[in-house]
């Protein structure tokens, strides 16, 4: 008896977990109480036709996906967030006023292209860790309060965030080196404040940290190297100037208080992880021209860790110099002969991916041959709805000013004809 009841109690229980279930991952099958469904998953397109019926939903997650259409989220009147992971995403027909909140974690953007923001709601933009040069097409996204742009791989300039009127906080660590005197003037004017900071550190954001970073790419004397040459030169320079320090920045060993929240000026202060020796690594190879990207992922332990994989002469290779630096004997090995099982490696190579698990590749999604122009909007359905505006109102004008002349003509006609009746009456 008492097994009977166990089993009838687990059954009405599976029964009524099924009801009112609220979340689901996308398949081929649709649920029978689709009507309940508030969150999805998507980790793949082949039946992303089936989202349709899921009219309720709140919140998407995209995971490990290539999205060439995100028109299919159109129509979905109560989405209100968006959370893409490791994908790559061509935002160029999204358009739904619904979507308030939007994240991108280690995701590769098309074209840099946000335009397509102007579409919707959206109050929260996060693009943490993901490959992102240029932000320029946010500039137009009047809505935004929340920005943040942390651990971003290749970001070119913070500028264009001054033209958001109403934007509260904002992160951008790891790209410090950024806040010039129009970015800060910027932040003070807004009491614009972050995650690590508030008023009460300003001072500690704008720290010419450019002028530090070409001081040493002036050092290493680079001109007339290839890229070869160059990388190995500022790999070297990297494991020289910085220790591996896991207290650095939560302990009082470090030479600078704001190295708790300045991402840059910690990893320039000569103690680090591997978050840090990647972050220079990687910063300083972008800075010559060498296409170089932040990796995240895990160690063969299951530790967080981080690298990074250079793009060259057509092929990805990867580079791990916290390991170059910290593996026994890699270091002299490195120095001596320019080798290391960390250096330049093959992502193919076996070893390196028995050590090295990536949250996502680069190589899977980012496009490193394209060049993104940061004056230029990319075309989309935005862009078209522009030149359509463009054009109605220049239609519109002209209509006016025949309606005006018509108006005068009438007038001044009318105003002859009486003189002619007063020289016809003399």
């Amino acid at each position: 008896m008492k097994k009977l009841t166990r089993l009838i109690l687990i059954i009405v229980l599976s029964f009524i977990t099924n009801c009112y279930a609220d979340s689901i991952v996308l398949d081929n099958k649709i649920s029978d109480n689709s009507e309940f469904i508030t969150e999805v998953d998507i980790t793949s397109v082949d039946n992303i036709d089936n989202l349709k019926y899921y009219k309720n939903v709140k919140k998407i997650n995209i995971r490990n996906v290539v999205i060439d259409d995100i028109s299919f989220l159109n129509d979905l009147n109560n989405l209100d967030s968006i959370v893409v992971f490791y994908s790559k995403v061509n935002l160029s027909k999204l358009n739904n006023i619904h979507i308030k909140e939007m994240t991108f974690i280690n995701s590769y953007i098309v074209n840099d292209n946000f335009t397509p923001l102007i579409n919707t709601s959206i109050k929260r933009l996060d693009l943490e860790g993901s490959y992102v040069t240029s932000i320029y097409t946010l500039k137009n996204i009047v809505s935004l309060e929340e920005l943040y742009l942390n651990s971003i791989s290749n970001l070119r300039s913070l500028e264009p965030i001054t033209n958001l009127p109403k934007l509260k906080k904002l992160d951008f660590g790891g790209s410090e080196e950024l806040v010039n005197k129009k970015v800060l003037d910027y932040i003070r004017e807004k009491n614009i404040v972050g995650t690590n900071y508030d008023v009460t550190q300003y001072m500690f954001l704008n720290r010419e940290l450019d002028t530090k970073l070409n001081e040493i790419i002036k050092s290493l004397k680079l001109d007339n190297l290839t890229d070869l040459e160059k990388i190995k030169k500022i790999t070297t320079y990297v494991i020289d100037n910085i220790k591996y320090d896991d207290d650095c920045g939560i302990k009082s060993n470090c030479e600078y208080n704001e190295l708790t929240f300045n991402i840059l000026e910690k990893s320039l202060s000569g103690k680090g992880i591997c978050y840090n020796y990647a972050h220079l690594e990687n910063k300083l190879l972008n800075m010559v021209g060498i296409k170089s990207y932040l990796v995240s992922g895990f160690n063969k332990t299951g530790l967080g860790h981080e690298w990074v994989n250079v793009y060259l002469d057509k092929k990805w290779y990867a580079i791990d110099p916290t390991w170059i630096d910290t593996y026994v004997g890699e270091d002299k090995k490195f120095k001596t002969t320019g080798k290391s099982k960390f250096y330049m490696v093959d992502l193919e190579d076996k070893t390196w991916n028995s050590l090295h698990k990536a949250d996502v590749l680069p190589s899977k999604i980012v496009e490193p041959e394209k060049e993104i122009i940061d004056e230029v909007i990319i075309d989309s359905n935005i862009t078209k709805a522009q030149d359509n505006y463009y054009t109605i109102f220049i239609i519109s004008i002209i209509i006016v000013c025949l309606f005006i002349l018509i108006v005068i003509y009438k007038r001044v006609d009318k105003l002859s004809k009486k003189r002619r009746r007063r020289n016809v009456r003399k």
